[in-house]
């Protein structure tokens, strides 16, 4: 097994390029460029100057832990500000403390679940001064599939039971046409948004939906077809009727993971809320570490973006333009 180098970044990239590309692809393993990360937590209001000391937060693809390595040090830096030096017995107590109830990953791949326990291990270490065991945070990292049902049965194998406030991540983007015929199926008994040619990142938005609280944050980075796809109509649906659409913020570029072509969106959803207005943010980002994701421009619209079938996220001035160029077209079926 590939052994940590440094922090989750580091991690991460090496343990990927360790692997085929047939694993990588099939697994839907693509790693998250920190910027992304800090991008994501921010909008989600996993900040420092938060209580994020009592607000469980849960990546269900958590992979080598970038996301929980940066979850922890801002937990860190909350702690800190609340009790002093971290060095210090009590405010170091209070973060192992507060880390090992309320910072939470699942993976289904042992290897990486390995990593990300001593990586969280090894930040723990740095910032409290003190020397930990590489499986002290052992119960915080799962290794299971988050789409079986043994990751949430009451009793089951998580380390804290939901409900959590704060559900980030970027979780796998593969398409059932790569599962077989039994996984499949199971799959499609056991999620209304199961329906058509689905990819898993659709199954992780509806299990990630029912394990917030209400008021509770979900923020994801996937693929944006499923904006306007038929097959992700169920999600829609079901992102409605759950809470609220708060952002959506859109690249205009595929070249924003080295190692996958889409183009991404992170979506950010509060349980059992009202739609309000809804913010779109038009983003630009790159592939480089040492990158950043720039807000290009921020357009606040009304609810109606999302209360039809096609969420087309666009202004509504252009989508009445789009309406009727259309109409003065003839459609391929009227002449088929």
């Amino acid at each position: 097994m590939y052994r940590p180098h440094g922090n989750a970044t580091e991690s991460g990239i090496r343990y990927l390029e360790s692997l085929g590309d047939t694993d990588r692809r099939d697994g839907g393993k693509v790693y998250t460029p920190l910027h992304l990360v800090r991008f994501i937590l921010d909008l989600a209001g996993y900040i420092s100057d938060a209580p994020i000391e009592t607000m469980p937060l849960l990546d269900p693809a958590c992979g080598t832990g970038v996301f929980l390595e940066e979850a922890l040090r801002r937990l860190g830096e909350r702690t800190a500000a609340l009790q002093g030096d971290l060095r210090f017995p009590q405010a170091g107590d209070a973060f192992l403390d507060a880390a090992r109830r309320n910072v939470i990953g699942v993976d289904i791949d042992h290897n990486a679940c390995c990593l990300a326990r001593e990586v969280l291990a090894r930040v723990g270490a740095e910032l409290t001064g003190r020397p930990l065991p590489a499986d002290y945070f052992a119960t915080n990292i799962v290794e299971a599939d988050f789409l079986g049902a043994e990751v949430v049965r009451p009793g089951g194998r998580l380390a804290i039971l939901p409900p959590f406030d704060v559900v980030v991540g970027n979780p796998p983007y593969v398409a059932t046409t790569r599962l077989g015929g039994p996984e499949k199926q199971a799959l499609r008994e056991a999620f209304h948004t199961a329906s058509g040619r689905i990819d898993l990142y659709v199954l992780f938005f509806e299990r990630g939906v029912g394990l917030l609280r209400t008021g509770g944050r979900l923020a994801f980075i996937t693929p944006d077809k499923f904006l306007s796809s038929r097959s992700a109509r169920p999600l829609r649906t079901l992102l409605r009727a759950s809470g609220a659409l708060r952002t959506l913020a859109r690249f205009e570029s595929h070249k924003v993971f080295r190692d996958a072509a889409t183009v991404p969106c992170v979506t950010l959803f509060e349980r059992a809320a009202r739609q309000g207005l809804v913010e779109l943010q038009r983003c630009a980002g790159n592939q480089t570490e040492s990158g950043s994701v720039e807000v290009l421009k921020k357009t606040r619209l009304a609810a109606a973006l999302v209360s039809g079938d096609d969420w087309a996220a666009v202004h509504p001035d252009i989508q009445r333009l789009a309406g009727r160029i259309r109409g003065l077209h003839a459609t391929l079926d009227s002449v088929s």
